[in-house]
């Protein structure tokens, strides 16, 4: 049997965020695998005193889907694109000191961030983890039975 979870909004934290501790790397690890499963922020170990920025993440439609794949770009710009329609919210993610300007707009497959907020948080490594993170959690998973 195949079931797919309607789960709206998850929270994301960068795996780079120096917030978190990463002293044991073997400790690390094991949170982070248990926070990717259950999507519990409190596994994560954290530097004290520090909080990291935490991303709301959402899976694609169908309709995003097909329009980050149906760029002619490479894979960055793919994971730009999942990035633009599956961030739903930014906490903790500063620039000079001051939050960014958090904005979605409308487009022909949906809400998405405006270019300035893509821009604001751009960072090759950030939109890689980030994209694969909400074109994962777009998926039915039938090994897990869930989506």
């Amino acid at each position: 049997m195949i079931s797919k979870s309607l789960i709206g909004v998850r929270k994301h934290v960068w795996s780079m965020d120096s917030a978190l501790d990463k002293s044991d790397p073997d400790q690390f690890a094991a949170a982070w695998t248990a926070f990717l499963e259950g999507g519990e922020m409190a596994v994560l170990p954290l530097v004290e005193g520090c909080k990291p920025a935490e991303f709301d993440i959402a899976g694609l439609t169908r309709r995003q889907f097909l329009h980050v794949y149906n760029g002619s770009g490479g894979a960055l710009e793919n994971m730009a694109e999942a990035v633009a329609y599956g961030v739903r919210g930014v906490r903790g993610f500063q620039i000079d000191g001051k939050p960014i300007d958090f904005e979605r707009v409308k487009s022909d497959s949906g809400q998405r961030l405006s270019v300035a907020t893509l821009d604001a948080l751009f960072d090759p490594l950030l939109f890689a983890e980030l994209g694969s993170r909400i074109l994962e959690i777009s998926r039915i998973d039938p090994t897990r039975g869930q989506g």
